[in-house]
This record gives structure tokens, C-alpha cells and sequence, in this order.
């Protein structure tokens, strides 16, 4: 994980993540192939004034479990 603090937040802050897709498709690769599959995330968190006030980076490794 990477983690940017932009600016100090007084507010409530909204985080989202737009890679629900990619996740999605590195799931069922993993099940498909059964190996490992890493992906890169990226999440922002934004205050109620509409600012950026951190970005986060995420990198999972993702396997099926044997069963």
C-alpha cells in the first residue's frame, strides 16, 4: 500500500474506488488459471468541499484457494 496525505481534512471525507471491474476480472483469471494474479488499485478520498485530500495505492496478489 502507498499512501498520499494531500491536505488536512476537517471535514467528513468520501473514499472511492473505481477499479471494481479490474478487481473483478482478476478474480475470475485467478479461478480460470488457478495462479497467482496482482493487480494495482487506486483510491481517493475526498472532502465535503470537493477536494482531494489523500490517494491511496493498493497492490493485491490473488489466488484461488485449493480445495
Amino acid at each position: 500500500m502507498k499512501l498520499s496525505l494531500l491536505k488536512k481534512s476537517t471535514s467528513k471525507i468520501i473514499f472511492t474506488c473505481i477499479d471494481g471491474l479490474l478487481i473483478q476480472k482478476a478474480v475470475e483469471k485467478a479461478i480460470e488459471t488457478k495462479e497467482s494474479v496482482e493487480i494495482e488499485t487506486y483510491m481517493e478520498g475526498v472532502n465535503m468541499d470537493g477536494e482531494t485530500v489523500a490517494k491511496f495505492k493498493f497492490i493485491w496478489s490473488l489466488k484461488q484457494r485449493s480445495k
